[in-house]
């Protein structure tokens, strides 16, 4: 184990593979951005902290998960294994998309899911969950963008998978009849 912290004016740009385990910790002072050819790994208590926009892929470890601790998480990037995200703002894609989670654990924190149109994933936010996703009381922010406007009986498939848990609070853009 030990601290990566990496301080800098900009984000910082991670391109290659990075491992944290025994209780590594990866922290940038103005955020994280895992490029699509990037790739983390962590388990043993490994966490990363202070913001991460993934392009890439997070993969936390089979018994002790990767700990993703009181950040704002966005990107198309997948989190594949055990990632575990602990009060986090967690906001898929960079606009609309569909990640792929493999069996996160959403602890308090918020999952905001965008609606800008009917088409799964490029106008609406969309996770695909191989596993199981435990939820432990996260509020669900449902919000809508580009000036898209639900009519009466459109359908929005947001999580497709296995979850258990509740989410603690549900909020919904208010509706026009």
């Amino acid at each position: 184990g030990g601290i990566i912290a990496l301080h800098d004016a900009d984000t910082a740009v991670l391109s290659g593979h990075t491992s944290l385990t025994n209780g590594g910790l990866l922290w940038s002072s103005h955020g994280i951005t895992l490029t699509s050819t990037g790739s983390i790994v962590g388990n043993a208590g490994a966490a990363l902290h202070n913001g991460l926009t993934n392009h890439g892929v997070v993969t936390g470890g089979a018994n002790s998960p990767l700990t993703i601790v009181d950040c704002l998480v966005t990107g198309e990037g997948s989190f594949l294994g055990n990632v575990h995200f602990l009060r986090p703002t967690y906001s898929p894609g960079n606009s609309p998309a569909s990640v792929t989670l493999g069996d996160p654990i959403f602890n308090l924190g918020t999952v905001e899911m965008e609606l800008g149109g009917l088409i799964q994933g490029t106008e609406y936010d969309h996770l695909d969950i191989l596993g199981t996703a435990t939820l432990y009381g996260p509020t669900l922010d449902v919000v809508l963008i580009d000036g898209f406007t639900p009519d009466s009986g459109n359908s929005f498939d947001l999580f497709d998978g296995t979850i258990h848990g509740n989410f603690g609070a549900l909020n919904f853009p208010p509706l026009t009849s």
